[in-house]
This record gives C-alpha cells, sequence and structure tokens, in this order.
C-alpha cells in the first residue's frame, strides 16, 4: 500500500493549528497517511493543542509530531520535515492553511498514479480575502514553462512525488513553494486540477505579511531571483529573471528617495553595479 507523507510545519499558530490537522486528518483514501507535524519552538501554545488532538483523535496514530528545543527557521525546518518523510508521494499543509475537500489527497494520488509523466500536482484555494489562487489559463506546465517567471500553486495544493532533493540554496529562498515547484518541473510536468480543495490563511504572523513594506518586498525579491537566476543563467531566458533584478534595485533606489529613507542609496547603487558587472548582489 502507498503511503503518502503530509507535513506540516509550523510556529506560532496556536489559533490555527487545530483546523490544519483536523482538515488532514478527515482526509478519506484508500492509502497509509503519515503527518508529520514540526514545532519549531513556538512561543505560543501551539505544543498544547498538538498534544491534546493527539491525546483524543481517534485517527491521532496517523500524526508523527516533533517539536525543536530551539528555533532553527522556516525553510531549515521544512528541509528537516521533509526527510522524516517516509511516503512515496509527499503532500503540504502548513500550519496556519487548512484543506477543504476530504477527498482532496486520493484525487491527487490517482492523478499521479495514472500519470507517470507528471511529478506535482495541485488544485484552486482560496484566501482570506475571497480571492481564488492557483487557476491559470493552461493547467499543465513544464520546466521551460516556469524557470522564467512565478507560477502560483497554493502551497497547500501541493502533492509530489518523493523524488526531488532539496540542495544548499534552498535555505537561501523565502518562498518555499517556489524552490518545490522549480525542483519538481526538472522531474517532470507540473499538472492544477480544477478543483477547489484548500484554504490560504492571511494574517500578520504570516511569512508574506512580513514583506509588506516596498522595500522589504524588492529586497526579497532581489535575494530570490539571483538564486534562481544563479541556477538557470545558461539558459535562454534567464534574462527574464536578469531584468527583474534589475528591476528591484531601481525600484528600491526610487522608493528611498520617494519616502526620504536613505539607508540604501548607496548599498543598491553597488549592489546593481555588481551584478550588472560581476552576477553578484550586495543586499539583504
Amino acid at each position: 500500500m502507498n503511503i503518502v507523507s503530509v507535513l506540516m510545519i509550523t510556529y506560532a499558530h496556536e489559533n490555527y493549528i487545530e483546523q490544519a490537522i483536523n482538515s488532514v486528518l478527515m482526509q478519506e483514501c484508500d492509502f497509509e497517511v503519515e503527518l508529520i507535524i514540526t514545532n519549531d519552538c513556538s512561543p505560543d501554545n501551539t505544543d498544547g493543542v498538538i498534544k491534546k488532538i493527539i491525546k483524543n483523535h481517534p485517527r491521532s496514530s496517523w500524526i508523527k509530531y516533533i517539536k525543536h528545543d530551539k528555533n532553527i527557521g522556516m525553510m531549515t525546518n521544512f528541509v528537516f520535515t521533509f526527510n522524516e518523510a517516509r511516503g512515496k508521494y509527499i503532500a503540504i499543509c502548513e500550519g496556519d492553511d487548512y484543506w477543504t475537500d476530504p477527498n482532496k489527497l486520493q484525487k491527487q494520488i490517482d492523478f499521479l498514479e495514472n500519470n507517470s509523466e507528471y511529478n506535482l500536482v495541485g488544485h484552486h484555494a482560496t484566501d482570506s480575502n475571497s480571492k481564488l489562487i492557483g487557476k491559470h489559463e493552461n493547467d499543465s506546465f513544464s520546466f521551460e514553462d516556469i524557470y522564467y517567471r512565478t507560477l502560483i500553486i497554493p502551497t497547500a495544493s501541493l502533492v509530489f512525488r518523493n523524488n526531488i532533493v532539496f540542495e544548499d540554496w534552498i535555505t537561501k529562498v523565502y518562498g518555499g513553494d517556489k524552490a518545490i515547484i522549480f525542483l519538481n518541473a526538472k522531474k517532470g510536468k507540473l499538472k492544477i486540477l480544477p478543483f477547489l480543495g484548500s484554504f490560504y490563511r492571511l494574517h500578520s504572523g504570516g511569512i508574506e505579511q512580513l514583506y509588506k513594506d516596498d522595500l522589504r518586498k524588492s529586497i526579497r525579491n532581489i535575494n530570490e531571483h539571483i538564486v534562481y537566476y544563479n541556477l538557470t543563467k545558461h539558459l535562454p531566458k534567464s534574462t527574464v529573471l536578469r531584468k527583474k533584478i534589475i528591476k528591484n534595485h531601481v525600484d528600491i533606489i526610487l522608493y528611498c528617495i520617494y519616502t526620504f529613507r536613505f539607508s540604501y542609496l548607496i548599498k543598491a547603487p553597488y549592489s546593481l553595479f555588481l551584478f550588472l558587472t560581476r552576477g553578484r548582489i550586495y543586499i539583504n
């Protein structure tokens, strides 16, 4: 029998983690599920909520729970969790999101079992603003389609074959979903199934909310784009990433001028010069 490993990283999700866990435990499927929850030393009562579910839920045998003694960071924790997985397939549901369809896993595993050329499958989701996420004009993608642009597939929708390897650069990116999509696209095609299966929660403690400020957002984009640029610069369409890196440097300079925030008025031009001449950056 196949095993599907569900990875659930959590940090300070006391108010959300119960809904996330229950949405996994409600899945109706004809395969074995292991839910690996890794608590990155949450400062709130996330640990207590998880332990209560393990004690009382009839499907608590699905759960493997690990609490770190110290905070190791989101992406490091994700790689740790991935390395704990025994499954033929990997699914993701972070501790502040949740699944909405009890047949979600069955639909996605059935697709991957019957379509060997595909390595990853997602689906549509909604967020806290009732926005539909993950719907594109096309629903099938190859590496050539995604390596130079951002392809949005909701993180809590991702199910993929356990055949990818995380390299050192993974800890340098901010969007783990982008890294997963990138690595899977190198292994096979990607598919988005046309059903609504998960909810993406927007809240003040979420990773995306940390980068709402235009300056921080541009800095984040440069640091992430340079990783993918270095991985794909031998490919012809990497010029798209190059243009994005240049544009974000310019955005930082203009933003600092318009808002009288001068901290990056020296660093950003110097970083842009380094990128244009040596392919490096000086932004953090």
